[in-house]
């Protein structure tokens, strides 16, 4: 038993042919393994194809980030502008809420001054009022005395005139006793029961009716101070004149009552609405601000884009149409400066739109030869059709047409077409080979002019647009002076029209009198008058009258 040879299980030497079997059962494994690998191998490959193309998608990816990223950024320029202008706008807002302030404070104080005035009127008025009646009374007070006092007097000279008429009787009752026998003594008791009666007959005398009507007709027939009722008519009358003018600047200080009134409520109102749009710029500012956080923060852009953009336009929505009007027309002007120049394939239809129609060539069927030469180049066209029919379906025709394209893209790296579309172009047109480069070339240089006219028609139309809203936001500011100052601008423009009306009316009157004193002329010379005031001479048509014109113009000038 030799050392070199393998042992079997049991122990014992193998033969050849387990050795032979062993031999192929090894390299049947050695090629199953090496199978394994090769599919290892494809398998990989196939994992790398897949990473490389992974790895280029992950490019596109980021160069449409990078695009999307550089839109961002000028959307963000966009936003900060449109917040600059919010400022502006609420400083503007601001300072119109503090001149509306101001003339309320204003129109407040004149009210309260107006107040003071009227309250002083008032005072004035009632202290005119008790002193009237003062006097008045006063003066009611003097004449009664003066009535009373000059009563007495009357009575008292009525008391002495009776006492005096009853002496009288007594004696000649006494000169009647002519006899000494039958006179008697008048006694003092006797005397005083006369005074005693003559007293009693003075007291029924005053109770009698008649000595009353005596005594009012006395005193009604004194005479009366004239000059102290004149004074009081007077007095009374200027009284009157001075609270019907009261009443008149009352009523004039209520009506500028009134209208300051409304005047303080429209600026109350315009006051609120100001509020109201510096409460909204506010919120606006706030939610732009949020956004840009978000844009800065967050790692999708495009979603933060899409938000921002809806946010805005939702919050533009609910402002006043003049500011979305403001915003709309902004938005044109930045999107002008700041955006990146779009794709000619957002701007423009298909390119089957933009080729000319096809048109039939016009055959004119004055001649024979000019039909004949149709004929033939018709003839022609068939037969090269026919000829080349076969070359399209070949692999040779397909190769030239993707190199032609290939060469026309490379001619031409911005035009915005594929390959795929050049040559589908070429394949339905039906066009030989020796023409499709000259008509794919002539197609994107026609294409090209078209875009730049249509850009800028575009470009004009959003000029016309921005400058129709311009003029519209600046009517629109005008429109907001206050009733007050407009008013006084109509007032004042309105005296200076009188006054060009009548210095119009003046010019004309100057110039119908010298009109009438200007000379007479014939009829072959035609006068007109210049704006300075002088008179320029023309000569008429007719040639017979151009000698005698001639001497007539030399004459005037």
């Amino acid at each position: 038993m030799t050392t070199g040879t393998p042992l079997t299980n049991d122990g014992e030497p193998m033969t050849l042919e387990e050795q032979l079997q062993q031999k192929e059962q090894q390299l049947n494994d050695v090629v199953k393994s090496g199978l394994e690998i090769i599919e290892e191998n494809k398998q990989l490959r196939l994992s790398l194809e897949q990473y490389r193309q992974q790895f280029a998608e992950l490019q596109m990816d980021l160069e449409t980030n990078k695009a999307k990223q550089q839109e961002l950024l000028h959307e963000n320029e966009r936003v900060q502008n449109n917040n600059l202008q919010l400022v502006h706008d609420l400083t503007i807002c601001e300072e119109k809420l503090h001149c509306a302030a101001e003339t309320a404070e204003q129109y407040e104080k004149i009210i309260e001054a107006i107040d003071m005035d009227m309250e002083k009127e008032r005072e004035a008025e009632a202290e005119a009022e008790a002193e009237a009646e003062a006097e008045a009374q006063a003066q009611a007070q003097a004449q009664q005395a003066q009535a009373e006092a000059e009563a007495e007097a009357q009575i008292q000279e009525q008391e002495a005139q009776e006492r005096v008429h009853v002496q009288g009787q007594v004696q000649e009752h006494l000169k009647v006793q002519e006899e000494p026998h039958t006179r008697r003594k008048v006694s003092n008791d006797e005397l005083e029961i006369i005074q005693v009666h003559s007293n009693s007959n003075v007291e029924s005398l005053r109770n009698t009716p008649s000595f009353r009507s005596k005594f009012d007709g006395e005193l009604s027939s004194e005479p009366v101070n004239l000059e102290s009722l004149d004074d009081c008519h007077d007095i009374v009358e200027a009284m009157q004149n001075d609270i019907e003018q009261l009443e008149h600047e009352n009523q004039k200080l209520q009506e500028r009552e009134k209208f300051l009134g409304e005047y303080v409520q429209q600026l109350l109102m315009e006051k609120y609405s100001l509020e109201k749009q510096v409460v909204q710029y506010s919120q606006l500012l706030s939610t732009t601000q949020v956004t840009l956080q978000e844009c800065r923060s967050t790692d999708s852009i495009s979603t933060v884009s899409d938000a921002a953009s809806l946010n805005l336009q939702l919050e533009l929505n609910e402002l006043d149409p003049t500011a979305k009007q403001n915003t709309n027309t902004e938005e044109i002007e930045m999107e002008d400066v700041y955006l990146p120049p779009k794709k000619e394939s957002l701007l423009l239809p298909k390119m089957e739109s933009l080729l000319p129609p096809k048109t039939e060539p016009k055959r004119s069927h004055s001649s024979s030869h000019s039909h004949k030469k149709q004929t033939k180049k018709h003839s022609n066209r068939h037969s090269k059709k026919h000829s080349h029919k076969h070359l399209k379906d070949d692999d040779a025709y397909q190769e030239f047409l993707h190199l032609t394209c290939a060469a026309v893209k490379i001619k031409y790296p911005d035009a915005d077409i594929s390959l795929e579309s050049l040559m589908k172009l070429a394949r339905e047109k039906d066009l030989p080979f020796y023409q499709v480069y000259d008509y794919l070339s002539r197609h994107i240089l026609e294409k090209a002019n078209w875009q730049e006219g249509e850009q800028s028609k575009l470009r004009d139309l959003k000029q016309s647009v921005i400058a129709a809203q311009k003029e519209h936001n600046q009517k629109l500011k005008r429109r907001h002076l206050p009733r007050f100052w407009k008013f006084l601008w109509n007032a004042k423009r309105s005296k200076t029209k009188e006054q060009k009306e009548q210095k119009e009316q003046k010019g004309q009157k100057e110039y119908q009198n010298n009109n009438d004193r200007e000379p007479a002329v014939d009829s072959c010379v035609q006068v007109f008058h210049t704006k300075t005031g002088g008179v320029s001479l023309q000569l008429s048509t007719d040639a017979s009258k151009n000698k005698t014109t001639r001497s007539q113009k030399g004459r005037y000038n």
